[in-house]
């Protein structure tokens, strides 16, 4: 005969009904002195990551009138979006993990994901497609700088890039927002255990 009353789970996992089951906060696939490291890596990256993108943020706008006119202005872009993955990151450990967890259980909130994790993970997927569109505006910028006379031909169109290629950047992500947000086989999910970030249950859209 089995006496229920002296269950006693695992670290990370707790007691329902009989059942140990997965807590979301706690749960981790690593052994727990590895899963440490890697969070104290974790921390160490999005911190410094937090503190050179705030070091630039001051250069910008220290040296307003050059880094807000083209192609300049695109290298803000392009810094504060590659900063926004780390910035969800950090968010979520500062957190305690709580904000990508929907439930206490975490087979629940793999099925029905939180909010943060759902808006966290899109704007994670959709950076790559958003910043490809800058950096190759950026490389076409610098090419008329190196070959200016080439450059003559489409002076006219310069006041316009800046617009354009904003426009076309959202333009590029809609439909891997609307496609992920949408469709719950491709919705964000905490990825690896301990979670530090989400991202889309299809591993097509994981960059």
């Amino acid at each position: 005969r089995v006496n229920f009353l002296n269950i006693t789970c695992a670290n990370g996992f707790y007691l329902l009904n009989y059942t140990c089951r997965p807590h979301c906060t706690q749960f981790e696939q690593l052994y727990h002195s590895t899963a440490t490291t890697k969070i104290g890596v974790v921390y160490f990256s999005t911190i410094s990551n937090a503190i050179l993108t705030s070091l630039f943020l001051v250069l910008v706008i220290h040296n307003r009138k050059t880094m807000l006119k083209m192609p300049s202005v695109l290298f803000l872009y392009i810094v504060v979006l590659y900063s926004v993955w780390p910035l969800c990151i950090l968010i979520n450990l500062l957190s305690g993990r709580t904000l990508v967890c929907s439930d206490d259980d975490l087979i629940k909130s793999l099925q029905q994901p939180s909010a943060y994790c759902v808006i966290s993970g899109v704007l994670i997927i959709i950076h790559p497609c958003i910043s490809v569109i800058w950096i190759v505006t950026v490389a076409m910028m610098l090419w008329k700088i190196l070959f200016p006379i080439n450059a003559r031909q489409h002076q006219n169109l310069d006041k316009w890039t800046h617009a354009l290629v904003s426009v076309l950047a959202i333009i590029i992500a809609l439909p891997y927002i609307i496609t992920i947000t949408a469709n719950e086989d491709f919705f964000p999910v905490q990825s690896g255990f301990p979670t530090t970030f989400c991202s889309s249950r299809n591993q097509l859209f994981n960059f």
